[in-house]
């Protein structure tokens, strides 16, 4: 176990691909100290240590040592680039906000939906739109409000990540042990193991699959002089099954797709007395478009339920997706997850009341590309079509 600084490793490599004798440089040194510096004043040093080979649950890993991680990807530095900016804006505003980022630095989701808020806060200011951020009516917080036309407007805002996002940790997980367990067997031998779960799948499905990989592995080390695999082990959980590898086996077992976590290795060529083995993993992972908007119309009905007493009539609330380097992945990843009718839909059942702004920032450049949605009332067309204008 080692501890590492991930804003310094980040630092150290950010320096060599921005230098100035580079006939080219990726990017500019003046944006890497910026970053560097304005990351290192918000979040303070201690935020940056991390524990290596500590295995930490994907809700609880915190998205900025993953874009960190991420040394030479521009658009990781562009998503880093931003955040720093968003910091430097934090410290205009009143010091209750700009201290939130080390109140909720250790608490990831919180941390992104607050740098979510101080976006939004931003395109309000810049927009010249008179706002009022983060206070209290009797015992109730109040995130913000806005007004337009004259009109007053609760706002909020809110990250929204994929439905059974669980799912996606625990497969992530078993493809690792699959990768670890396999550096360590002692046979020269070809092999293909299938994992299918029962659903639903549940959290402790990890530790169920874990232990049949590791006793499988197990198993293989301890015996010898056979080659022949054929192995199956099943329960509530579900089943876990290896085979000797066999090219067509592979090939129809990837395209039927039957399997949750598929692992293989296949023998190549002979190095000496030494058989190589190539492996590798496949995970299905796939989410309805039905999923993903029940998700949002819940969060919807969520909302409208918390301010059904409110004393403001009009309301606006702001839904985020970033696309970028993760697997902690927002609700609307891809253009065919984005279903405007679908949208249209949920609202109708909803909220009608409300400006339902759906903004998606993708991060694969250094300077991100976004794009801004809306669905509305007709009553309320022009401080919609306005709010729009200002994201521009």
């Amino acid at each position: 176990m080692t501890l590492i600084n991930t804003l310094e490793q980040w630092h150290k490599n950010a320096l060599l691909i921005s230098s100035p004798y580079l006939i080219k440089a990726n990017v500019s040194r003046e944006k890497i100290t910026f970053i560097y510096e304005q990351l290192k004043a918000g979040f303070g040093e201690k935020f940056f240590y991390l524990k290596t080979g500590i295995d930490i649950p994907l809700d609880k890993t915190i998205w900025i040592h993953q874009l960190l991680a991420n040394m030479n990807h521009l658009g990781s530095i562009g998503a880093l680039y931003h955040i720093a900016l968003l910091i430097q804006y934090a410290h205009t505003l009143e010091s209750n906000i700009y201290d939130e980022i080390r109140r909720i630095k250790n608490n990831p989701r919180n941390l992104r939906t607050f740098f979510y808020e101080l976006f939004i806060f931003n395109i309000l200011d810049k927009g010249k739109i008179e706002n009022k951020k983060k206070f209290t009516v009797g015992l109730q917080e109040i995130e913000g409000t806005c007004i337009i036309n004259g009109k007053i407007f609760l706002f909020e805002c809110r990250k929204v990540f994929m439905p059974k996002i669980e799912e996606l940790d625990i497969k992530k997980r078993l493809m690792e042990v699959f990768y670890i367990k396999s550096r360590k067997i002692n046979k020269g031998i070809g092999m293909i193991c299938g994992i299918k779960m029962t659903r639903p799948i549940t959290g402790n499905y990890r530790q169920s699959f874990e232990e049949k990989i590791s006793t499988y592995f197990d198993n293989f080390n301890k015996h010898t002089g056979f080659n022949e695999i054929d192995y199956t082990v099943e329960d509530r959980t579900g089943t876990f099954t290896a085979t000797n590898y066999n090219e067509a086996s592979l090939i129809e077992a990837k395209e039927i797709k039957n399997y949750d976590v598929l692992f293989y290795l296949s023998p190549k060529e002979n190095k000496g007395e030494m058989i190589h083995l190539i492996g590798g993993t496949q995970s299905m992972f796939q989410v309805p478009q039905t999923a993903i908007y029940k998700k949002l119309e819940n969060i919807l009905k969520e909302k409208k339920k918390q301010h059904i007493n409110s004393i403001y009539k009009n309301k606006i609330i702001f839904i985020d997706t970033e696309i970028f380097p993760s697997l902690d992945m927002d609700i609307f990843q891809t253009e065919t997850s984005f279903d405007v009718d679908m949208l249209k839909n949920v609202y109708n059942k909803v909220c009608r009341d409300t400006i339902l702004i759906i903004t998606r920032r993708i991060y694969h450049k250094e300077e991100p590309e976004i794009k801004v949605a809306a669905v509305y009332t007709k009553a309320l067309e022009s401080e919609a079509n306005y709010l729009l204008s200002r994201f521009n």
